[in-house]
């Protein structure tokens, strides 16, 4: 029997609650396979280029642990006990990217949920930027700290509806923001070819005060507004790995509560798949500027489902006439 009191309930602690959280789940089975052999040093310098660009006042880290290696796994669990990372998620088997991450999203309380790929470089001041965005366009509800305005029709109708009269076209991104994206990324060749031009000619992009955004978002990382998520919808995703998982099981319903796609206006994240470049060696990371926090608006996205019946509508009339890239 129990004798005595519970001494944690004599101690009356309260839980601190953050503004935003970054998740990242890994899989690295093992480095001896050419595709995974440094893969260990591209973890390495995503975990660590996020530690240098975070304001940890703020923001608290999830990294999953989809079943790799042992020594991977150590390395992660060294991060849990010096308190780097807030919180280790741990699988006995691979469970792909889509289905922890959905888990883990339903498992935190942060306004603010950044998903992002293990081979993701950070650079200086991707947070802050991101977060300018959020503040200026009350109606973000997914940000990637990278031009994406190829995927400006991407899950994006109500933007494109709403800000009709506010969208300009022309030549805003800098030339070596795609430069970098091809270097990581390694598309396909005309990648960045529309059908009527080349979207490193030009881009769409909304503005406000001083403040520009690029018309769309990628999903290797991404800041999402957590209030555009339908919880209840959120349900685990059948296969381990399949193409479109992210829009099946999560994007779709932000689309669907109304949520703009957006993205810097120059690159502040990279692509560095399975090798570290030199450049990513000598990158200086002492020249960040922590993000600025101001209160989080509430309760703007648009529940009823006769908006989205709405955007859907007109906006299949303006990709007729007019958003024909």
């Amino acid at each position: 029997m129990r004798i005595g009191v519970n001494p944690e309930k004599l101690k009356k602690a309260k839980h601190n609650y953050f503004l935003h959280r970054v998740i990242i789940p890994v899989y690295i089975p093992n480095l001896e396979e050419e595709y995974y052999k440094d893969s260990f040093e591209v973890f390495k310098k995503c975990i660590y280029s996020l530690f240098k660009t975070i304001n940890k006042n703020t923001t608290v880290i999830s990294v999953i642990d989809n079943n790799c290696s042992s020594e991977i796994s150590k390395f992660i669990q060294e991060l849990l006990e010096e308190c780097k990372i807030q919180k280790l998620i741990k699988y006995s088997e691979n469970k792909g990217k889509v289905y922890p991450i959905l888990s883990e999203i339903k498992a935190s309380y942060e306004p603010y949920l950044t998903i992002s790929d293990a081979d993701v470089f950070f650079m200086n001041n991707w947070e802050r930027e991101v977060f300018d965005i959020f503040h200026n366009f009350p109606k973000a509800a997914v940000v990637s700290p990278l031009p994406c305005p190829f995927l400006y029709k991407y899950l994006n109708r109500p933007l494109l509806v709403n800000e009709f009269f506010n969208i300009k076209l022309d030549l805003n991104v800098k030339p070596e923001n795609f430069q970098l994206f091809e270097q990581g990324v390694n598309p396909k060749k005309k990648f960045f070819e529309g059908k009527k031009w080349n979207w490193k000619e030009k881009q769409y992009i909304i503005k406000h005060k001083k403040i520009k955004a690029c018309v769309g978002a990628t999903h290797f990382v991404a800041t999402i507004k957590r209030e555009y998520l339908d919880f209840n919808k959120l349900l685990g995703t059948k296969f381990v790995f399949n193409n479109g998982d992210e829009n099946e099981y999560l994007e779709k319903f932000i689309e669907e509560n109304g949520g703009y796609r957006l993205s810097t206006m120059d690159t502040f994240a990279y692509h560095m798949g399975n090798t570290v470049e030199n450049w990513i060696e000598d990158y200086d990371h002492s020249n960040t500027q922590i993000m600025r926090t101001k209160n989080v608006d509430n309760n703007l996205r648009n529940k009823n489902k006769f908006y989205f019946l709405t955007y859907r509508i007109v906006f299949k009339f303006l990709s007729v006439f007019f958003y024909k890239n």
